[in-house]
């Protein structure tokens, strides 16, 4: 069971962002893991499954109960992995990027925050931004945020509040 925190974003922006961000300057808030859990991880695992049913020469019981682990990690990275964004945002726009376009939107288009305290441990924290339209990949956008994760999460509120309608 998930542990969302939401947050919403009504205090004005302080100066604080000014020292943070510069101008023109965007921040990267995801983790370097999102490549790895996007990208990475499933070519492994998929690796992984070819090399045990070549080794056990395709033997139909080994095949079988291999089969029947790589297809809920292959289900667990559809669900979970393949939703996720690389974010970085500067003092106007926020950038979202799934490693092959990247859609800029201001930050006033941001409605909430949730933080995401998983059960597991891949990724154990995510954080998803519900934004107020569609901007070409979803309204909710999930991401791996940088650690300390509760400072990236109050940097994003800051630069957002400033920028509200």
């Amino acid at each position: 069971m998930t542990n969302p925190r939401s947050y919403s974003i009504l205090s004005n922006i302080s100066l604080e962002i000014g020292s943070k961000v510069k101008l023109g300057m965007k921040q990267n808030i995801s983790s370097a893991l999102t490549f790895f859990y996007k990208i990475i991880w499933p070519v492994l695992w998929t690796l992984a499954f070819i090399y045990f049913s070549l080794k056990q020469q395709v033997l139909f019981n080994v095949f079988a109960a291999a089969l029947l682990l790589w297809l809920p990690g292959i289900a667990y990275y559809y669900f979970l992995m393949m939703p996720l964004k690389r974010v970085a945002y500067d003092e106007r726009s926020l950038y979202i990027s799934n490693y092959f376009n990247e859609v800029e939107l201001p930050l006033s288009s941001i409605r909430e925050i949730k933080e995401i305290v998983s059960p597991w441990n891949m990724p154990r924290y995510l954080v998803w931004l519900t934004l107020k339209s569609d901007p070409g990949f979803d309204k909710r956008i999930k991401f791996v945020p940088k650690f300390p994760i509760k400072e990236t999460v109050k940097d994003l509120k800051r630069a957002m509040s400033g920028h509200r309608k």
